[in-house]
C-alpha cells in the first residue's frame, strides 16, 4: 500500500472511531445509483420509459447480441457450417460496434484462443503438406516424426539434446528446413 493510501486509511479509521460519520446527511438510506442528471431533462422521462420497459440503446443491443454469439459459438464444433455463420455474424456484429466506438475487448474471451487455435492448426497442416511434398512422404509420417520430435526435446533427465543428437534423429531427415 502507498504511504498516501496509508494515510488516507488512518485518517478514516480515525474519524470512525471518533463518530465523525454517524451525524451525515442521508446516513442510514439507500444510495441513489439511478442517476441520470448527464441526461438532458426534456429526454429524461422518454429514457426513463424505455428503461423500464426493458429496451437498450442500439450500440448496447448489439454488445448483448454479441456476447449471446460468443456464448452459442462456445456450443457449436468448430468445423462446422453453423460455426462458420455465427462466427460471420460475430465479426459484422464486432466491425458495427468498432465503428459506433465501443471497445469490443469483451468479445476476447473463449472464442479468441479457440479462433487462434484454429487458425495455428490450420498452418500447421499446411506445413506438413509442405514438408511432405518436399521429402516425398506422406503428412502422416510427418505428424508422426513431429510428435516424436516434440517428445524428443527432452531426455530422460530433462536435459534438451545436442544438435549433433537431433541429427541423428529420424525427424532430421525429412526437415529439410533445419
Amino acid at each position: 500500500m502507498w504511504l498516501l493510501d496509508q494515510w488516507a486509511e488512518r485518517h478514516i479509521l480515525d474519524a470512525q472511531r471518533n463518530g465523525q460519520f454517524e451525524s451525515l446527511a442521508g446516513s442510514g438510506q439507500p444510495i441513489l445509483l439511478d442517476d441520470d442528471s448527464h441526461v438532458p431533462p426534456e429526454l429524461r422521462a422518454g429514457y426513463r420509459l424505455l428503461k423500464n420497459a426493458g429496451c437498450l440503446p442500439p450500440e448496447m443491443q448489439q454488445r448483448k447480441d454479441a456476447l449471446e454469439l460468443v456464448d452459442l459459438l462456445k456450443t457449436v464444433h468448430a468445423q462446422s457450417e453453423e460455426y462458420q455463420a455465427i462466427s460471420r455474424k460475430l465479426k459484422l456484429l464486432e466491425l458495427k460496434l468498432r465503428q459506433a466506438g465501443i471497445n469490443t475487448d469483451f468479445l476476447r474471451g473463449e472464442y479468441a484462443v479457440k479462433l487462434m487455435q484454429q487458425i495455428d492448426e490450420e498452418k500447421m497442416m499446411f506445413r506438413i503438406g509442405e514438408l511432405a511434398k518436399l521429402a516425398d512422404v506422406t503428412p502422416d509420417t510427418i505428424r508422426y516424426y513431429e510428435k516424436q520430435q516434440m517428445m524428443d526435446h527432452e531426455g530422460a533427465n530433462g536435459r534438451w539434446f545436442s544438435p549433433l543428437q537431433r541429427q541423428r534423429s529420424p525427424a532430421a531427415k525429412i526437415h529439410p528446413l533445419r
